[in-house]
């Protein structure tokens, strides 16, 4: 999983946040990010608010990039926020449903 740790909000917004993710085998990956239930509260959502998922088959080995969506009513809540701290959990499971799982902190400029 290649990342950018540091992410403008207004880019994150406008088109998502693109990653690449790199597996050895045949796989479905899913990819959430999420807020601190401090943050989520503060804007009005959910409490460990997902902000955003995306889903993605790789029919072989290799790499895919994978962008995940802010939905419209999210990014309203959003829109001004300074410093806030997101994880994107990614998990790849192959197809006899062994599965591998990553976690890493984005901040947002």
């Amino acid at each position: 999983m290649t990342l950018k740790p540091k992410f403008p909000l207004k880019a994150l917004l406008k088109a998502g946040y693109a990653f690449d993710v790199v597996v050895n085998e045949r796989s479905t990956i899913y990819a959430v990010l999420q807020l601190s239930t401090k943050d989520a509260k503060k804007r009005g959502l959910a409490a460990q608010a997902s902000i955003g998922r995306a889903r993605a088959s790789l029919p072989a080995a290799g790499s895919r990039k994978l962008t995940v969506r802010i939905p419209r009513k999210v990014a309203k809540k959003l829109r001004g926020a300074r410093g806030l701290v997101m994880t994107l959990r990614v998990t790849a499971t192959d197809a006899s449903g062994n599965f591998a799982s990553r976690a890493a902190k984005v901040r947002l400029r």
